[in-house]
């Protein structure tokens, strides 16, 4: 049985994770993009997401952030999976006017998730952009911890300070940005400890920097 004292500090301490991250959006140094951006959807790529449930992909604020929805991307624990991984990959195109690079930075998670105690829910944002190099970036993470269920608006602990950028004027560019979610079972006592996560957006700044 969770004590009263108990849900109450988590929830405390939830409300504190979100209220850090909408303040810290709020402030997140955005340049000014240039006029004229457009994106393109490549791919996306299952098991997160597949082709009967493709991700959609849009662009906001004239170019200032870039968002990402899903449709049925789960991943949960049960009584025959103690741990449960799934991610959707998605490649977008941008063309733009040359002499600027564009990074991404700052990613919010949002869905909803039903978490025992004792068990955790993990979303994971990655980036790659083409013409830089082969290394893709892990650019945030975030983590709910039960006992918790409901929705969650999170960003990562340390966003601001992981941007991943493309090459130098090329006037076009293309991004591989994936997100991962892990649900964690907990230790059985005496019933597992599941978790389940359905993840609905993730929702990046884009960083535009003359060059």
């Amino acid at each position: 049985m969770v004590s009263t004292t108990n849900i109450l500090v988590t929830l405390l301490s939830l409300a504190a994770t979100i209220s850090g991250a909408l303040i810290g959006r709020a402030t997140a140094s955005v340049q000014t993009p240039p006029t004229g951006v457009s994106i393109t959807v490549i791919s996306s790529s299952w098991p997160g997401c597949s082709p009967s449930h493709p991700a959609a992909v849009q662009l906001l604020e004239q170019g200032q952030s870039l968002s990402f929805q899903y449709d049925g991307f789960t991943a949960f624990t049960d009584v025959t999976e103690s741990s449960s991984d799934r991610s959707c990959s998605v490649v977008v195109n941008f063309v733009y006017p040359e002499g600027y690079t564009l990074g991404v930075q700052n990613p919010v998670f949002q869905g909803n998730t039903d978490v025992a105690e004792g068990a955790t829910a993990e979303i994971r944002a990655y980036s790659l952009f083409s013409a830089s190099d082969s290394t893709v970036y892990d650019i945030d993470e975030a983590e709910v911890a039960g006992p918790f269920t409901g929705n969650y608006s999170l960003t990562g602990s340390d966003s601001s300070a992981r941007t991943q950028s493309s090459a130098c004027g090329s006037g076009s560019t293309t991004l591989k940005f994936a997100t991962r979610l892990n649900a964690l079972g907990g230790i059985p006592n005496p019933y597992p400890a599941n978790a389940t996560i359905q993840h609905n957006a993730t929702t990046v700044d884009l960083v535009w920097t003359p060059c």
